[in-house]
């Protein structure tokens, strides 16, 4: 056996040359693009922080409960997001984050949904729908009537939503 050939000095030579250094590459880039788009532990907003007005026939409504739901399979009325309207109707509901493992370079669009919905006096009424790509804004404002709407000599509830969006 020749301790000098080619073969011998490529197997034990740390840079490999030919066709084992674009294996090696190969590896390498396979590698660091799993590492790009590698996921990562994050807390993710699932709807912003709401706040707004609440009024019944323009007056101020107190002591209505306002929620806001991101679970789409639950009832509104069963979020633990909720807050309890003041004397001037007002209502502020902060941002619900979860806990997500955050991929860095998505596959497709991430939607989030979320609604808010009130409770007054043993009745139900949804308030508004939010849907975004990406990530929900970080807040939203609102204006929101209880009362019904006048359609010649008939009333009936607000359609589809009670609230509008305030611009800030």
């Amino acid at each position: 056996m020749m301790p000098n050939t080619s073969i011998e000095r490529a197997r034990r030579s740390p840079n490999p040359s030919g066709p084992m250094r674009r294996v090696r590459n190969i590896i390498c880039a396979v590698l660091a693009s799993g590492a790009v788009a590698a996921c990562m532990p994050a807390m993710i907003r699932q709807s912003p922080e709401v706040a707004g007005t609440l009024t019944l026939e323009g007056a101020p409504l107190a002591a209505a409960v306002a929620f806001v739901q991101t679970d789409a399979n639950a009832k509104c009325g069963e979020s633990s997001l909720r807050a309890v309207t003041d004397e001037r109707g007002y209502f502020s509901i902060p941002v619900d984050r979860s806990f997500e493992w955050y991929w860095l370079v998505p596959l497709g669009d991430r939607v989030y949904g979320w609604r808010l919905c009130f409770e007054y006096q043993g009745r139900s009424f949804q308030g508004y729908d939010g849907m975004s790509k990406h990530i929900p804004p970080k807040q939203i404002r609102l204006e929101c009537e209880l009362s019904p709407q006048k359609n010649g000599a008939e009333e009936t509830p607000r359609s589809p939503f009670a609230c509008k969006r305030r611009e800030s």
